[in-house]
Formats: C-alpha cells, structure tokens, sequence
C-alpha cells in the first residue's frame, strides 16, 4: 500500500536505513508478488492459453518457412505467458538504466536493484489484485494484454517520479530506462526462443 501511495518516503526511508527495519525488503516483496501473480493466472490459465493459440493459429506472414512461424510464436507465448517470470527478465536492464541515468553518492547499483525489485513487485501485485478479477469474471483477454503493457510502464514511472522528483527531465529519463528495459527483455526472448525454435523443428 505505501508503495502505492506514498512510494518517495517509503524508498528514501529505506535506502537511507531509517525505515528498513519496517518494510518487506525488495527480494522477498518480489517473490510475494510473484507468487500471488501466478495464483492469479492460475484461475483464467486455461480459457486465455485457448484464446491466445487460437490467435496464433490465424498469423500467417508471408515469407516465412513453412510451419516456423507457428512454431517460434508457440514457443514465445509458453516463454512469456507467466508475466512473473518476464517481468523479473525486465528487473534487471531496468536497474542498470535507473542506476546510469540517476546515479549518485546518494543512489547506487545496489539501491536501483531495490528499486527495479520494489516496481515489478508492486506490478505484480496490481496486476494479481486489480486486473486478474476484472479478466477472469469477463474473460477480457485484449483488456489484460494492452493492461499489462500499461503497468509496467506507469508503476516504475509513479515509484520513480515519487523518489527522484517529477520533473520533465526525470520523466524522460525514467521512459527511457522503461523503454531501454523493455526493448533489452525482447531481445533476449527473441533470440532465445529463435534458437530453440530452429533447433527444435525437424
């Protein structure tokens, strides 16, 4: 709750050591998050796998070997359907950038490790609380994919904003290191799940 509401007080109290005694460190909140992110999946797990094979079924690009494209989709959506495993894939491109970007006496490597584990924690934890219901009563899977997308921009924002100050310049700052995050997490599945792809298919 205080990550929601007052994030700034509750980051600076613990990276100064006034605070710390009181809070879940970023770790453990992580895996909390983690953990009620699955259970939360876990109630619509089955109907969304449907939906999403059934959207897969329908791409068809040209110029792509016969059965790949299925193939690498299939593969990419079993590597990212479990947003508790990638989000955590993201942590760590989102802690160098925010340590690159604000670094100082004050914020170091270890602090903007913190940092990245408290903003996946707490997307975690408004995605399992606040979207997960609303996908599981309507079975609104456009509504959780675009959602997700949403959050994981907004949530480092609204922490990062709180903690450093919200200027211009910290919001531009802050967009890149999502953006730098999001673009080095999908590199990695990309070419990861390319590989495993090609050397999978027969």
């Amino acid at each position: 709750v205080d990550l929601l509401v007052r994030p700034g007080s509750l980051l600076r109290g613990y990276f100064d050591g006034t605070r710390r005694r009181e809070y879940t460190n970023p770790i453990a909140y992580g895996l909390m998050a983690a953990a009620a992110s699955l259970i939360a999946f876990s109630t619509y797990q089955k109907a969304y796998v449907s939906w999403m094979r059934g959207q897969i079924a329908t791409m068809t690009p040209a110029g792509m070997p016969d059965g790949f494209f299925q193939a690498y989709m299939e593969n990419v959506f079993a590597a990212t359907q479990r947003t508790a495993v990638t989000s955590f894939l993201l942590a760590i491109p989102m802690a160098l950038s925010v340590w690159l970007l604000f670094r100082s006496a004050r914020f170091n490597l270890a602090e903007a490790f913190a940092f990245a584990l408290y903003a996946v924690g707490t997307y975690l934890f408004v995605y399992a609380i606040g979207v997960s219901p609303i996908v599981y009563a309507a079975h609104a899977w456009t509504f959780a994919q675009y959602s997700g997308f949403a959050l994981q921009v907004i949530v480092p924002l609204w922490l990062g904003l709180r903690l450093f100050g919200g200027t211009v310049v910290n919001v531009l700052k802050l967009l890149l290191a999502v953006g730098v995050s999001a673009f080095v997490g999908y590199m990695v599945i990309v070419v990861g799940v390319a590989t495993y792809t090609v050397a999978t298919m027969h």
